[in-house]
């Protein structure tokens, strides 16, 4: 003991660590802070192994019941490696020694996710060492000013005598000691690894049998070492099941770890898995240190009801018998929260991982990452890393985590809250609300909205009904689709990602193009069968190749176009099909697009070149001169070298000729002019002449909550000052960390005028950078008159078997017999929700199957 402790440096006289007690009501009296920053992304240890990409061979041992919490460590350090391939890290990550040198490709969100975690997690390490970041995100021969974190990294003072630690919880393979060893940083610290003594027996062979890994070490002390630990001047490997803290503090004595180092717990996925009152006693042993700090990242819950992608994340990890059972119990970031807060650490910060990612990385250092392979998956990615979270507790004082998260430039401090904030206790999840608490819900709603500019439209959403038309034959298993609402015969749905209609028992997902024509007649109540619906056999012409993110609109009476879309994230289309009925039969035909006097800007070039696209906006602006003649304006999206785009043309559907379009920033203005962007919405108001642009995501993954307005005789673009109306049914509890105004910078959403009052639109879902739209916050009305806009009561849908994923879908409203669909009437006010859904990461896949119905009663306008 005495040679180790003196290979370091003087020891001070040992303190003992005592067992842990149970937490007083007390504990809670200390008053908190937390901060929000911006917001995207990171993963779990969920994925299955990839064919053909192989761990080291485990030394033989009986796992027991741990094998499935094992596996994970196995599966992260796969996922973590495929990253590491693609070059998403600058440095050496000595994953290939911990993992068979034969490589595989895991998909973009999954390489990208753990890039953001490993970004986050080294971040709170450097700032604990007081060692640059770009030391651990870039390369040593590219230090570069330009890709330095956009927070400060403010170490606190150490004093002398203390060296720092690194306590990783369940280290599994994590090779972070050798980066920290690659760089040669000549300073005090140490890493301490503790995982179950099985794993620690597996990581300690590779090391000894891996003369690279041999000589990186410190001089080692083998009498310390038993069971497959290692033990070395800066590095302690120690097998400890983390369900028993006393035995840890024995080990930790018995290597000669000083208590009264200046220690840094990190927990990435790891105490999530164990028992909740075996992880609070380990929560509160590490706060009796006397210098602690403590990092944990693990999944959460961020809406206040369970979400599909909640669900489909919990439900993955318990059919791998990896139950996560701290979200069960601490479901939420306030639950965690107050959960530190009761097991002794004085001071808790915390926010979703995706705006901590945003707050490190600058937005050239973020494009680059997005460059390294085709990536467009932008809905899993932000969905995925709202369920993530990110907390630092520290045992001294509060101000000390200040420097951690509060200190960032005023555009990433989105929401400083808690001067008086009290977490509530932490609830188990509870499913969806009852019928007769949604009711409520429902009442109190429609007296608040009473309040707003917008109540009388509002009233009428407050009282609608949700029908869902559950029918096997009728299900609609994909996104990225599009709906046409044609006037006599029903909804046209083309395209998108997910499974045939009527899927047969071994069908896999895929880009689709048979077209579905759902009779108005079955959604009054008809029936209908799957024959009916398919009008494959009744087709003629050239149908669409299979594509999602594409556009579609009516145009004249019964009349469709279908524009753009992509086959693959490096395939976008530029062509364009027309489709109608004649003599009973659907005929379809490509529209040649031909630039206006046979150029664009200048060169003679085929259209398809430059107008391929996905993920666009557009809009149909209709001359009531002439029935046939129609204007279809396109706006934005991604191409195929996966550049956001910001023109704008204007095709005529009847010639197929089209023209670009330079908007003009209103007063001369630049600010007036839209960003590049993609996955927002244009609406068109036929009364004002007006069309309306809202969302979108832009190049370098963040959103944009302006709107802006374009007059089309003179193309004109305002950024419209919107004035926002609270309405008191919206909690924001659970996302109280989020600005309001994040939610109007939503993309993926769908927007459309409310028929009966057309200056109003009405805008669906959606899913923002910040975080989860909720059922609360996803509707709302947009006032083109009044420029203001309002969340809007909508009742649930109570006869849903599962929550709805409002992503990815379509909006339809019904016509009526003596109106069509630009002009419904409000007695027959009906809107039809189609599609959507995502894949949940790698935890499976959500579709919104069935059809739902919102039916507005007569009279309530």
């Amino acid at each position: 003991m005495g040679t180790l402790a003196n290979s370091r440096r003087e020891q001070p006289e040992r303190k003992t660590l005592q067992p842990c007690k149970a937490s007083s009501a007390t504990d809670l009296a200390v008053q908190g802070v937390w901060f929000g920053l911006r917001y995207p992304a990171s993963t779990g240890f969920d994925e299955t192994l990839p064919t053909g990409l192989q761990l080291m061979p485990a030394v033989p041992c009986n796992l027991g019941g741990r094998a499935t919490t094992l596996g994970t460590n196995d599966n992260s350090i796969v996922s973590k490696r495929s990253a590491d391939c693609i070059g998403y890290f600058r440095e050496q990550q000595f994953l290939r020694h911990f993992v068979a040198r034969k490589k595989s490709r895991r998909a973009p969100v999954i390489n990208l996710g753990y890039f953001a975690r490993s970004v986050v997690v080294d971040y709170f390490t450097s700032w604990h060492l007081n060692v640059p970041m770009s030391t651990i995100t870039q390369d040593q021969q590219v230090v570069s000013a330009e890709i330095s974190p956009v927070l400060p990294l403010e170490a606190a003072p150490t004093p002398p005598s203390r060296r720092k630690l690194i306590v990783l919880l369940g280290c599994g393979f994590d090779p972070s000691y050798f980066r920290m060893r690659a760089r040669l940083i000549a300073q005090s610290y140490a890493y301490v690894e503790v995982d179950f003594p099985d794993l620690v027996q597996r990581k300690s062979r590779i090391i000894q049998q891996d003369p690279e890994l041999q000589a990186m070490l410190a001089t080692r002390h083998p009498e310390y070492q038993s069971n497959g630990n290692i033990v070395a001047d800066d590095y302690y490997l120690i097998g400890s099941d983390l369900k028993y803290p006393d035995r840890l503090s024995q080990a930790f004595s018995d290597v000669g770890l000083d208590p009264t180092d200046e220690m840094l717990f990190i927990s990435e996925v790891a105490l999530v898995y164990m028992d909740p009152t075996d992880a609070d006693q380990v929560i509160r042993w590490a706060s009796h240190f006397p210098c602690a700090r403590f990092v944990l990242y693990e999944q959460t819950i961020p809406t206040a009801q369970m979400n599909p992608f909640g669900q489909t994340m919990l439900l993955h990890f318990d059919k791998m018998r990896s139950t996560l059972k701290g979200t069960h119990m601490y479901p939420r970031v306030a639950d965690q929260v107050a959960r530190f807060r009761r097991q002794g650490w004085p001071f808790v910060a915390a926010c979703e991982l995706g705006q901590l990612w945003h707050a490190l990385l600058p937005s050239t250092e973020r494009q680059r990452i997005h460059a390294l392979e085709p990536f467009d998956e932008w809905e899993e990615w932000h969905m995925k890393s709202a369920h993530y979270l990110v907390l630092f507790a520290e045992s001294r004082a509060a101000h000390r985590a200040s420097t951690v998260l509060s200190k960032s430039p005023d555009r990433l401090l989105r929401y400083d809250f808690i001067s008086q904030w009290q977490p509530s206790v932490s609830t188990p999840l509870s499913p969806l609300p009852t019928t007769q608490l949604l009711r409520q819900a429902s009442r109190q709603s429609l007296c608040n909205v009473r309040t707003c500019a917008l109540s009388k439209v509002g009233q009428a959403f407050a009282k609608g009904m949700w029908h869902t038309l559950a029918d096997s034959a009728m299900q609609v298993h994909r996104w990225g689709l599009t709906a046409t609402a044609l006037s006599n015969t029903g909804v046209m749905v083309f395209g998108g990602y997910g499974l045939p209609s009527n899927p047969e028992p071994n069908s896999f997902h895929q880009r689709l193009a048979s077209p579905l024509l759902v009779p108005w007649s079955w959604m009054d109540g008809n029936t209908c069968s799957h024959s009916d619906i398919s009008i494959t056999a009744s087709m003629s012409g050239t149908i669409p190749s299979p594509r999602l993110y594409h556009a579609a609109h009516r145009w004249g009476e019964a009349n469709g176009i279908i524009f753009g879309g992509r086959a693959s994230p490096t395939a976008a289309l530029g062509d364009a099909f027309c489709f109608c009925k004649v003599a009973g039969q659907w005929q379809w035909s490509p529209l040649p697009l031909i630039p206006k006097n046979g150029v664009a800007d200048g060169v003679p070039l085929p259209a398809s070149s430059c107008l391929a696209r996905y993920r666009h906006a557009s809009c149909i602006i209709s001359d009531p001169s002439n029935a046939h003649g129609s204007t279809m304006v396109v706006h934005g999206g991604v191409n195929s070298q996966r550049v956001t785009l910001d023109d704008m043309f204007v095709v005529d559907i009847s010639s197929g000729q089209w023209s670009s379009i330079r908007l003009q920033p209103y007063g001369g203005q630049p600010q007036h002019l839209p960003a590049p962007r993609h996955s927002h919405s244009l609406t068109f108001i036929p009364a004002s002449n007006r069309i309306w642009m809202v969302g979108g995501l832009l190049v370098d993954g963040t959103s944009d909550s302006g709107v802006f307005c374009i007059e089309p005789a003179t193309w004109v673009c305002e950024r419209v000052p919107l004035t926002y109306t609270p309405s008191e049914h919206v909690p924001l509890v659970d996302n109280c960390h989020v600005s309001t105004w994040s939610y109007l910078g939503r993309y993926s959403h769908q927007a459309t005028p409310v028929p009966w009052c057309p200056h109003l639109i009405l805008v669906v879902g959606g899913i923002t950078p910040d975080t989860v739209l909720d059922w609360s916050t996803a509707w709302m009305l947009l006032d083109t008159d009044a420029r203001s806009w309002c969340y809007l009561p909508m009742p649930h849908p109570l006869d849903t078997p599962t929550a709805w994923l409002l992503v990815g879908h379509q909006l339809v409203w019904k016509p009526t017999n003596d109106c069509d669909s630009q002009t419904i009437s409000a007695s027959d006010a009906e809107l039809l929700v189609v599609g959507g859904g995502a894949t949940c990461f790698s935890f499976g896949t959500h579709f919104n199957r069935n059809w739902v119905q919102f039916r507005i009663p007569c009279g309530a306008i």
